[in-house]
């Protein structure tokens, strides 16, 4: 029975979800899918792109940490030690000669905010806003940045290869990243690369402020058009549930005329 090719799994080649079906290119390449505006899950952040790399809310309470978002829910980060780390990730990038990370999070002024990789011995590959400076992240001093001063609600995909280093769009357009763009390292092996976090920066000690509602990351360069239309809908990846109501019970006569010609309670 399980190897019947007519039954409809991933296994045969449909897709995961409905999203997927509507934009299956950027299902390519995704390694892990955090999406805290499907709905608080407790101390769990699911990863919703099938690798199982789900992150563990550390320091934060769920009663209190799980918020309204620009859609739906948001993890809320007060700065001083909250973050999400998954110990998966890691394996799935060491060694990667591309990569993306895609963020959606609240600013509410000139405050941090995070997501990538890094250890204690300094070495990191992360987005980073800090303060009034955007920076992308490789390695132990490699870090292109440009100032930027974005509040409220702030789309983020940081692009990275072996051969063109670092490409940054904030709220769908593309910003020149300043100097340290020559030789780009490569990715580190697993152990170097560090944990995966969202919301902290391991290497510095450094914590976000703000919500979180989206993180992405693939191993390959996304194309400006996926870029920016993640950012027109965040929602292009998973599609929240949405609630069904139980419709009237019609009887009799014209509850068979209703089924017949479709017509509306």
């Amino acid at each position: 029975m399980s190897n019947d090719r007519s039954i409809p799994s991933y296994a045969n080649g449909f897709a995961r979800c409905a999203a997927e079906s509507e934009s299956p290119g950027l299902w390519t390449g995704l390694q892990g899918l955090w999406m805290p505006s499907l709905g608080p899950t407790g101390l769990t952040l699911r990863d919703w792109s099938g690798k199982g790399n789900h992150g563990t809310l550390t320091s934060m309470d769920p009663a209190t940490d799980w918020v309204a978002g620009e859609k739906g829910w948001a993890l809320d980060y007060d700065g001083s030690n909250d973050y999400v780390g998954a110990a998966g990730p890691q394996s799935l990038m060491a060694g990667a000669t591309q990569a993306t990370i895609v963020m959606l999070a609240f600013r509410p002024g000139s405050v941090m905010t995070n997501c990538g990789f890094g250890n204690t011995n300094n070495y990191r590959f992360n987005l980073l806003h800090y303060f009034n400076t955007i920076y992308c992240q490789n390695g132990l001093s490699h870090y292109p940045n440009v100032a930027n001063s974005a509040t409220g609600w702030v789309h983020y995909a940081m692009t990275w290869s072996s051969v063109d280093d670092f490409k940054l769009w904030v709220n769908g357009k593309q910003l020149t990243l300043g100097s340290d763009q020559s030789n780009p390292p490569a990715l580190a092996s697993a152990a170097n690369l560090g944990d995966w976090t969202i919301g902290a920066e391991i290497a510095n000690g450094r914590y976000s402020t703000g919500k979180i509602g989206l993180v992405c990351l693939y191993n390959r360069v996304l194309s400006v058009p996926e870029i920016q239309h993640l950012h027109a809908d965040p929602h292009a990846l998973v599609r929240p549930r949405r609630r069904v109501f139980k419709a009237a019970v019609a009887t009799g006569n014209r509850r068979r005329r209703m089924i017949l010609f479709g017509a509306s309670v």
